[in-house]
């Protein structure tokens, strides 16, 4: 399901990709609510944006970028191994719209609620509230 949303062209191509997907994994997690956690996991894996985090104190350069969860690039032709910051932002920004269709159309009490959209959205501002400049992804 990541991976799909993780696609150059999920959203772009077609607006209903995360609704979709998002139906689909709402309805396994009422089936079995195992996958959720498992799923949470792979959102906190591949989106660190999903957790919020604030990157290890120190690191720069690629060292940041690979703690903020960067992809290799298929094409290592350029300075950097790393993906550019404009890739890494589209994927978090497609993988953050999936985990949002998701919170909003899981039932209350589900596994992924609107309580879980709120926790993020608080976390996201105090960890951006933290740090006297902010971060690139919060522009």
């Amino acid at each position: 399901m990541i991976a799909i949303a993780e696609s150059e062209n999920f959203i772009m191509t077609d607006e209903s990709n995360p609704l979709s997907i998002a139906r689909v994994a709402v309805g396994l997690c009422q089936i079995k609510p195992e996958i959720a956690e498992i799923l949470r996991a792979e959102f906190y894996r591949t989106c660190p944006l999903s957790v919020p985090r604030q990157p290890e104190p120190g690191l720069g350069g690629d060292a940041f970028r690979e703690n903020m969860g960067f992809k290799d690039k298929e094409h290592k032709d350029d300075m950097s191994h790393l993906e550019t910051k404009d890739a890494w932002l589209g994927r978090m920004n497609r993988i953050l719209c999936t985990f949002a269709v998701l919170v909003t159309l899981s039932p209350p009490g589900g596994p992924f609620s609107l309580m879980d959209g709120w926790a993020w959205l608080a976390n996201m501002i105090n960890a951006c509230s933290r740090i006297a400049t902010p971060h690139f992804f919060t522009r």
